[in-house]
């Protein structure tokens, strides 16, 4: 393996690693580098931002994953996948509202926005390739944004490590569930057409 492949692989291996610890909003280029082992410039060399990392994170596991049907078995798998970025997204350990009592909100909120709308370009590329049916679905698109908003709870909240675990994936289920149902749905009546 030559030398860029290689260190590319390390930070790779070493970022999912922070990232499930401090989550994508939290982990920062100086954590990302120090866990990889290089230097932060060494480290903008192979990716110089953050979110491109966090991408090629989601990326190496989308192209290991791939679920064809709708079978409950199938649809296991992609609940697990579906939990494993958003553990990654969300790093185990809690946030919540800053100490200040929520005084920055506006911008916190700001922020959740805009990492939102990163974290949502990024699962729909991985999903394309996971589950495509899934992001053709009729109501993709709430989909994701309830996704999103399900996040943003449980970063507000901080609920305890068990709890949002079985929280998110309620929510991932039942999401899931819905889209599975509704892409079987318009399937059908695409076919009952012909």
């Amino acid at each position: 393996m030559n030398q860029p492949i290689a260190k590319r692989m390390q930070v790779l291996r070493s970022a999912e690693g922070v990232f499930f610890r401090l989550g994508y909003g939290r982990a920062g280029m100086r954590e990302l580098a120090e866990a990889a082992g290089m230097s932060r410039p060494a480290l903008y060399n192979l990716y110089p931002r953050k979110h491109l990392i966090f991408a090629a994170v989601i990326a190496s596991s989308s192209s290991e994953t791939r679920v064809e049907d709708r079978s409950e078995r199938s649809l296991q798998s992609l609940r697990s996948w579906l939990s494993w970025a958003c553990e990654l997204w969300l790093g185990c350990e809690a946030s919540g509202l800053p100490e200040d009592g929520g005084a920055k909100y506006p911008q916190r909120l700001e922020r959740f926005f805009e990492e939102s709308d990163i974290f949502n370009t990024l699962l729909r590329e991985a999903l394309a390739r996971v589950a495509p049916w899934l992001v053709e679905a009729p109501n993709a698109g709430e989909f994701f944004r309830l996704l999103t908003f399900c996040l943003w709870g449980l970063v507000v909240t901080a609920p305890p490590e068990s709890d949002r675990k079985r929280l998110l994936e309620l929510q991932i289920g039942a999401l899931v569930d819905s889209a599975a149902l509704a892409s079987a749905a318009a399937a059908a009546a695409v076919s009952a057409k012909h």
